[in-house]
């Protein structure tokens, strides 16, 4: 079973037109507000950085298809290629007062984007955000706002659990409004991208993901997590109950007196 895409003509008359318009307007309004509202609050939030603050930008970029520098026509076809996923960030934090970034990248062999490995690709992030920061108290994140990745229950429960355990008292979830907030993340993937191509190029075969991240440590900064490692760190987890509203949520924050409780919030960043 396949889905076709067909282009259908529809027929209206001019003041269904309009009023479908005006609807359409109401929507593209709130939407414009509130993109415009976080990225106001979210150049203030890195301007006004605290010492014990951390802000952390996330994203997945498309799963880069392995190469050799040299290819039999057979080698073209099929799943011939390996994938590899680059879950992509950029952290700032204060130092002599002034803001310092570091860009990151997680490459690993396993295709989920779910929030168990999401979290299993941020690990060896938040673990050195404390070792290289031992003040750092509050960790700020921001993503897109997909509900299979970062915009869902589960990730809402890891989130509320799991913070502690590295140290942080305090967590907020920042989610972008749908098509924004691509910026430095998908930047960090895109350079990586680049960077392999031209490895291939010079006749570097990448052909699985343990070598490109192998050949990638030698030009950037790359994390390597194995399929194996992300499903160690897995656990069941049953009986969530759906939030209402989740499509509707822009910030999750994090109650650092009650671990596994948190706060919703639609429009503001940073309350």
């Amino acid at each position: 079973m396949v889905k076709v895409t067909q282009k259908e003509t529809i027929e209206s008359t001019v003041k269904q037109l309009i009023d479908k318009f005006n609807d359409m307007l109401k929507k593209f309004k709130q939407h414009l507000f509130n993109i415009r509202h976080q990225f106001e609050q979210y150049r203030y939030a890195k301007t006004n950085l605290c010492c014990n603050e951390c802000i952390i930008h996330v994203d997945f970029n498309e799963n880069f298809s392995c190469k050799y520098s040299a290819e039999i026509q057979s080698v073209h076809f099929g799943s011939s290629h390996r994938q590899v996923t680059l879950h992509n960030g950029v952290f700032y934090v204060m130092k002599n007062q002034s803001l310092c970034d570091t860009c990151f990248c997680t490459i690993s062999d396993c295709k989920e984007h779910e929030p168990f490995a999401i979290w299993s690709y941020m690990d060896p992030v938040l673990k050195l955000i404390r070792k290289r920061n031992p003040p750092i108290d509050t960790v700020h994140f921001f993503s897109v706002s997909p509900a299979t990745q970062y915009r869902q229950k589960l990730n809402f429960y890891l989130l509320s659990t799991l913070v502690h355990t590295y140290g942080f008292q305090h967590a907020t979830w920042n989610f972008s409004e749908a098509g924004h907030r691509k910026g430095a993340a998908d930047g960090v993937g895109g350079a990586l991208k680049r960077t392999a191509d031209r490895l291939i190029s010079l006749h570097y075969d990448i052909s699985t993901p343990r070598l490109m991240y192998e050949a990638l440590t030698q030009q950037e900064s790359s994390i390597y997590v194995s399929e194996q490692d992300v499903h160690s760190t897995s656990v069941e987890v049953s009986n969530l109950s759906a939030i209402p509203g989740t499509m509707n949520i822009h910030q999750i924050i994090l109650l650092a007196s009650e671990p596994g409780s948190f706060l919703q919030g639609c429009k503001l960043f940073l309350c």
